[in-house]
């Protein structure tokens, strides 16, 4: 599994999101290199890609939640 993501001509990170996604429950990804010519899109992709793995880490706790207690629930049916 990969530990960094060098994304050649980042434009958006939409590459890289899908990396994060691929890999990212897997792997422990260290860091994400983006290169592009224009400041703009390394911006830009920057600030989505905080976003995203913002929102993935909110999802990651929810199903954690969500199967701490169905893992409660269940111990109550059995008593």
């Amino acid at each position: 599994r990969p530990r960094r993501i060098l994304d050649f001509g980042i434009g958006c990170g939409s590459a890289s999101a899908a990396a994060l996604q691929v890999f990212g429950d897997d792997a422990d990804i260290e860091w994400i290199h983006g290169i592009d010519a224009s400041q703009t899109m390394r911006q830009g992709a920057e600030r989505y890609l905080q976003e995203f793995i913002q929102h993935t880490n909110e999802q990651q706790q929810l199903r954690r939640q969500q199967q701490q207690e169905q893992q409660q629930q269940s111990k109550f049916e059995r008593i």
